[in-house]
């Protein structure tokens, strides 16, 4: 089996956790994407920045199955061909600053920045306002570079990322869910196939899926390449999960909550959507 990823460090060991919990063997093709090579605002790329050559490469039947962090795959314009076999791990779903003048709190006036997403920009401006948001390019090691090289006071980055990179000891502060709401699919780690390839997934890990899709469901038709939109869902019990999701309408910051079964909460999710599009 050819397994397609990235090549950065963290999408290399993020691709051994797939191929170790799925039991699978080949030979792993590294692809490199528009996103990894552009210097462009992620927002002005679309949202298949990370995923498109990938995509293709599946396609092509160049490789069988592609590894990817969930939040890069696109919600919109996924081809019709593939699809999210699973989820075979998801780490720490948070947000956290990394900095080398301390917390929040004890960031200067004015101090810069640097944030990925519209997500990330909004909420932080929302914990700290005065703040200069600068756009934050490259993986996660470049983007620690920067911030050692002084281009930066402080980043916004995933928990996870730091984690796996065995790196978290950086963290200044790591944001709770109700401060900082994550992307859909933050943390998660996602194998995406044709639909034509044999693939067993083992139990274990099927219950995975179904949090990351409602997650997804939520910012579905949202903009989630250009608004700040998120989504974070959780078990209470089996069968029944609870979804927050993240929404800025007109600088309102919208943070409605469902909680079900999934066929509940997205019947709740399509009927909320009616009233705010």
């Amino acid at each position: 089996m050819n397994i397609g990823t990235r090549g950065s460090k963290l999408a290399k060991i993020q691709t051994d956790i797939a191929v170790k919990k799925l039991g699978i063997k080949g030979d792993v093709k590294i692809i490199k994407t528009h996103g990894d090579s552009s210097r462009k605002e992620l927002k002005s790329m679309g949202g298949r920045a990370f995923t498109r050559e990938l995509d293709e490469a599946l396609l092509r039947r160049e490789i069988d199955i592609a590894v990817h962090s969930l939040k890069d795959i696109p919600v919109e314009g996924f081809p019709e061909e593939l699809e999210i076999a699973c989820v075979v791990e998801r780490g720490d779903p948070r947000d956290c600053l990394v900095s080398n003048r301390g917390d929040l709190t004890e960031l200067p006036e004015d101090a810069v920045v640097g944030a990925s997403s519209e997500r990330r920009k909004a909420e932080i401006l929302r914990l700290r306002g005065g703040l200069k948001i600068k756009p934050l390019r490259g993986n996660v090691l470049t983007r620690m570079e920067k911030l050692d090289r002084g281009e930066y006071d402080a980043i916004i980055t995933a928990k996870c990322a730091l984690d796996r990179l065995g790196i978290s000891e950086r963290a200044n502060r790591v944001f709770r869910i109700s401060e900082m709401l994550p992307a859909a699919g933050q943390g998660a780690i996602a194998v995406v196939k044709r639909k034509d390839v044999e693939f067993d997934v083992p139990d274990e890990l099927k219950p995975n899926l179904t949090p990351c899709m409602l997650e997804r469901l939520f910012i579905t038709d949202l903009g989630a390449c250009r608004k700040p939109v998120g989504a974070y869902c959780s078990s209470t019990k089996k069968g029944v999960y609870a979804l927050v999701g993240l929404y800025y309408s007109g600088g309102l910051r919208l943070a409605p909550e469902f909680k079900g079964s999934p066929e509940e909460i997205k019947q709740a999710v399509q009927a909320w959507k009616k009233k705010i599009l």
